[in-house]
């Protein structure tokens, strides 16, 4: 089994899966499981630089890139026989599949699951503290002296703040577009989201002003909605999303 890439062929019905900053297939492969249960064909990978055990190769890439890669994935799909491609993501994947809906890459429809679309107070500095606390775990782990450790991190604390102020702009891009997106779209929030303002979520339902949105509160689950608590309770929502949607297959 792929760590990188999780490609699940079922139904005539596919949707594209995309993971948060930071995060990798892992993050969503227990949703991938479930949608493909319900006869979903699911295709998902890990974002350029993401999935290793070096931050390092997170910063070395870009929201620019990520979004190509969105792009390569509906092409992948096209390829595959799918024409009609419903995108989903957690987090910055979420960013990422409100973009490919404003640029036409889904006829069918989207989603995100808590994600930093619209801006909310303390979010940048609440991602960037969780950033640098992965990046020093991941070099304790390796058994790093504490002078090496300090030494290694001055880089990555220069890094982070031109990364997050990259993916900011990419997201005031997506967010100056939002009214251009008519296609149903689902929202899930999880109202202890440690990262993201759950306020986030009800600002974007409120600037989807020409789209039928799908708003679904998970009350116990924090910013990984996918493995939390309620990840069962998540996953039928967006099934029942995903079922109701106008598929012509």
């Amino acid at each position: 089994m792929s760590h990188t890439e999780i490609y699940f062929k079922e139904g005539r019905r596919a949707v594209l899966l995309l993971h948060a900053y930071t995060g990798s297939v892992a993050d969503i492969r227990r949703t991938a499981r479930a949608l493909q249960k319900a006869n979903y064909t699911v295709y998902s990978y890990n974002l350029s630089g993401h999935g290793t055990d070096r931050v390092e190769d997170v910063l070395a890439s870009s929201p620019t890139e990520w979004y190509a890669s969105v792009k390569e994935a509906v092409a992948f799909l096209h390829e595959e026989g799918f024409q009609e491609i419903a995108i989903l993501g957690l987090s910055l994947g979420g960013t990422l599949a409100t973009r490919a809906t404003i640029d036409h890459l889904t006829t069918i429809g989207a989603g995100v699951f808590n994600s930093p679309v619209t801006e909310a107070s303390g979010e940048g500095s609440r991602v960037h503290r969780y950033f640098l606390k992965i990046a020093e775990k991941q070099k304790r782990d390796k058994g790093l002296s504490t002078e090496e450790i300090e030494n290694e991190m001055e880089a990555i604390k220069i890094g982070i703040v031109k990364q997050l102020d990259d993916i900011k702009q990419f997201s005031h891009g997506v967010r100056e577009n939002l009214d251009k997106i008519t296609l149903p779209f689902y929202i899930a929030q999880s109202q202890k989201d440690e990262l993201i303002h759950p306020q986030a979520m009800v600002d974007l339902k409120n600037a989807l002003v020409n789209a039928p949105v799908t708003f679904e509160s998970f009350p116990e689950s924090t910013h990984v909605i996918t493995i939390g608590k309620e990840y069962k309770r998540f996953q039928e929502s967006v099934i029942r999303f995903l079922d109701k949607l106008a598929w012509t297959v």
